[in-house]
């Protein structure tokens, strides 16, 4: 149903942005137009295609076919955003009309930059968020401990076991005390050979482990595949529970809300249900993909919430978009007596693109409050 809406409001906006710029005085005058539209339908056919016939393979040809359609997927919409907005300001030419053409050839130059601009800043590596978490009722014993949190990765025939080496590189540089997967470590199709991907992932170390709450993406494909290669990597899996982590310090996580929303509404039952019974006066952290429940985990006494899932908007400006949905979009905020930090994301989701809001991995050192 998803790919049905994604294909056919990506058939409107192209349809849109053909028409605006073949009438462009720069594309009129080009003697190659007719060659300029067939490019366009090919581009246009590539997402299609891409989506029905390459997600769920993971050859050479079909990785680089996908890799193409999403790439002019997020370049079609920056496109778009920019032609639309010179015609909201001259009111498809009624006013201005005399520089309305030339306004029209900027905004779809401008549409290009940012799609340049965007692929660019996708292919960098995450970059670290420096955090400093002060929590009153911390075991001495955790004072200065770090944590090292990562969110949709992803990982999939495009964001593959390359870029996962480079990403668990980044993640052990830092000599982490405890690992934190924020969910969509797997994307549900195209992965990597399973072996490999589970030596891998089996390399993410830390002396107080590796944990993991599952995100949306886990429940749209093989559930089985999933659950078998986050155990043989030996990533511990929170579900709806609580351990210990350490006396005096629990650590919670439940299964994606996005999802349990959809499927039973609730998502307030969920948390409380999942926090119940810990131990009296220890401070807690919360693993929740979505950046849900807030108010309920605060009431329930957790110290630190992160969360995932938004990208943080991944593209401007859908950011504006996402945050309608997730008003909590990236970040630090302060809920009552919780802190909570949203991750913009490690990997990308769709596009292989972002623009003005780089991945990011979670550097959180644990401070005991005096």
């Amino acid at each position: 149903m998803f790919g049905i809406i994604l294909v056919s409001i990506s058939t409107i906006v192209q349809f849109y942005v053909l028409i605006r710029t073949v009438s462009l005085p720069i594309i009129e005058k080009f003697p190659g137009k007719k060659a300029f539209i067939a490019i366009h339908f090919i581009l246009w056919l590539s997402i299609p295609v891409a989506r029905y016939f390459a997600h769920h393979e993971t050859g050479i040809f079909t990785k680089y076919l996908e890799l193409t359609g999403m790439i002019w997927l997020g370049s079609i919409f920056l496109i778009f955003i920019s032609v639309l907005s010179i015609d909201l300001l001259t009111l498809y030419g009624f006013v201005f009309k005399k520089i309305t053409p030339s306004l029209r050839t900027g905004a779809f130059i401008l549409g290009i930059l940012l799609s340049i601009t965007a692929i660019i800043q996708g292919s960098r590596p995450p970059i670290f968020e420096n955090y400093d978490i002060h929590i009153s009722n911390l075991p001495k014993k955790m004072d200065g401990k770090v944590i090292i949190a990562i969110s949709d990765l992803h990982i999939n025939h495009i964001n593959g076991i390359k870029w996962l080496k480079q990403i668990i590189t980044q993640v052990q540089r830092k000599n982490p005390d405890f690992i934190f997967i924020l969910g969509d470590t797997l994307e549900a199709h195209g992965l990597p050979d399973k072996d490999e991907l589970i030596t891998t992932l089996g390399k993410l170390k830390a002396p107080y482990g590796t944990w993991a709450v599952l995100g949306n993406h886990f429940f749209y494909g093989d559930q089985d595949l999933g659950l078998s290669i986050l155990k043989k990597a030996n990533i511990n899996l929170l579900r709806n529970k609580w351990v210990e982590i350490s006396p005096g310090l629990v650590l919670a996580g439940v299964d994606d809300l996005t999802i349990h929303h959809r499927k039973q509404g609730n998502v307030a039952t969920l948390v409380t249900d999942t926090l119940k019974n810990r131990p009296d006066n220890a401070a807690t952290i919360l693993l929740s993909h979505t950046p849900w429940g807030t108010e309920v985990a605060s009431k329930s006494k957790v110290n630190l919430m992160l969360s995932g899932h938004t990208h943080g908007g991944q593209i401007w400006p859908f950011d504006y978009l996402v945050k309608q949905i997730y008003p909590f979009l990236e970040g630090k905020y302060s809920i009552d007596n919780m802190i909570l930090i949203v991750c913009r994301g490690t990997g990308t989701w769709g596009p292989p693109m972002r623009l003005f809001y780089p991945g990011e991995i979670l550097h959180i050192t644990l401070k005991r409050k005096i």
